[in-house]
């Protein structure tokens, strides 16, 4: 973090260590999983003495970051770190009680994340074969199209034709479409 002056004397022990995230406010909207595979699985950060950051692979691995970027810490006061990506794209974090609050200065989304002496395991294979064999019934019959994300803006049509005449989809029990 080169745009914000550290503060050189804080004590950064109570930052350096392993952290998951349980919740966030995406869009304003809070959520605790994503598609299903919990927060905690996904976003993963190691705080590092040497004011560098580890990165979940997971967070690459579903989709979470297209990379994992090569990130630096340091301490702003004696409560609170920036951590900014070699692209400047930067968080503030701030204790909030037991959580380590992250917000997004780009987006203004917030993380909350818990300290962990290890990361909690998920079981990512079974997780897929669960859902390979969920009741997937409500999923069965007729569906069209009403609304799309188009090169970023939502449309309900493309060139005057209506999505619904579109997309038509029948998804059938026999795993057929």
């Amino acid at each position: 973090i080169t745009s914000y002056e550290y503060v050189e004397d804080a004590d950064p022990t109570a930052f350096i260590g392993k952290w998951e995230c349980k919740r966030a406010v995406i869009d304003g909207e809070e959520i605790t999983d994503i598609e299903g595979i919990p927060l905690y699985a996904v976003c993963q950060i190691e705080l590092k003495d040497d004011d560098t950051v580890s990165v979940s692979e997971n967070m690459t691995e579903y989709g979470i970051i297209e990379e994992s970027p090569e990130c630096f810490w340091g301490m702003l006061s004696e409560t609170e770190i920036g951590i900014m990506d070699e692209n400047g794209d930067a968080m503030f974090f701030s204790f909030d009680g037991d959580y380590l609050v992250g917000t997004d200065m780009a987006t203004d989304d917030v993380m909350y994340f818990v300290r962990v002496d290890e990361f909690t395991p998920f079981d990512f294979e079974s997780f897929i074969n669960g859902f390979n064999e969920s009741d997937k019934t409500a999923f069965f019959g007729k569906w069209e199209g009403e609304r799309a994300v188009v090169g970023g803006e939502e449309t309900t049509d493309i060139n005057d034709i209506p999505l619904s005449l579109i997309y038509q989809f029948d998804f059938k029990e026999d795993g057929t479409v």
